[in-house]
């Protein structure tokens, strides 16, 4: 692959391409990036699911009912 698919990947999944002074990385840098990132885990803690929906509620993303959908599941379990 080459550098632009590299950085398209890295603009879909948000990871910086930049160094501070502004320049791009170099194109090893940025595919350990994408690994680093592709081999992490991403699931969110049940706590961290909760606070995720009450801030989706407070800005008007969620109704009632599925804020105490969520909340119900979180003190259930």
């Amino acid at each position: 692959m080459n550098y632009n698919k590299y950085q398209n990947k890295a603009n879909k999944h948000l990871i910086n391409i930049y160094t501070k002074s502004g320049k791009r990385i170099t194109m090893n840098k940025l595919i350990r990036r994408i690994k680093d990132y592709e081999n992490k885990k991403h699931k969110l803690s049940p706590k961290q699911k909760l606070y995720n929906n009450i801030e989706k509620f407070l800005s008007g993303d969620l109704t009632d009912n599925d804020l105490d959908k969520a909340i119900h599941y979180f003190i259930g379990n």
